[in-house]
């Protein structure tokens, strides 16, 4: 992660904290971020051809009603310093951060198919515990057959078909096979 990136993501931080609305912005941020997932997005805030004033119009325009006035004087104060670049590593490390200071922890389930939202929410409960949240994003494999995979704070919960199936061959194996 760049040190710009850490430095604004940290400033808001600081002003979510003082806030009280680390969570609210880190919402709003994740909003932000998924909207300005299309791929000219980062052509339109890096183009010389359109004005600081253009771009935080748009800005405006759009998000205005949905995020805080701070959360938008932060992308405005992006745009003003030409770091708006820089969007996708400022989010990512604000919600990192966030996500630390919220105790959260995020991790991803991954499934042959959908997960009915009741099933998932007893599973993050399960593997939560007094210090850290659990949540699990969902993923759809074609690489899971049945069970799951749980990738989580770097650590791999493999409870695929695949998975039983390599531990059984490999258990035979040091066993000499089925044949001895």
């Amino acid at each position: 992660m760049s040190e710009v990136a850490s430095r604004y993501a940290e400033s808001l931080l600081i002003l979510a904290k003082e806030k009280d609305v680390v969570e609210r912005y880190k919402d709003e941020i994740i909003l932000i971020s998924n909207a300005f997932d299309d791929a000219n997005i980062k052509k339109f805030f890096a183009s010389c051809k359109i004005n600081k004033e253009e771009k935080k119009e748009l800005i405006k325009k759009v998000f205005n009603d949905s995020v805080d006035k701070y959360v938008l004087n932060f992308l405005f104060v992006l745009i003003d310093k030409n770091r708006i670049v820089y969007y996708q590593d400022i989010f990512k490390e604000f919600i990192k951060l966030a996500n630390n200071e919220l105790n959260i922890v995020e991790g991803s389930i991954e499934l042959a198919r959908d997960i009915d939202e009741k099933l998932l929410h007893e599973l993050e409960e399960a593997l939560s515990d007094d210090n850290k949240r659990i949540i699990l994003k969902v993923k759809i494999s074609d690489d899971v057959i049945s069970g799951f995979r749980i990738n989580l704070d770097n650590k791999i919960i493999d409870n695929t078909m695949k998975k039983r199936i390599e531990d059984l061959e490999n258990s035979l194996l040091r066993k000499g096979g089925l044949w001895t």
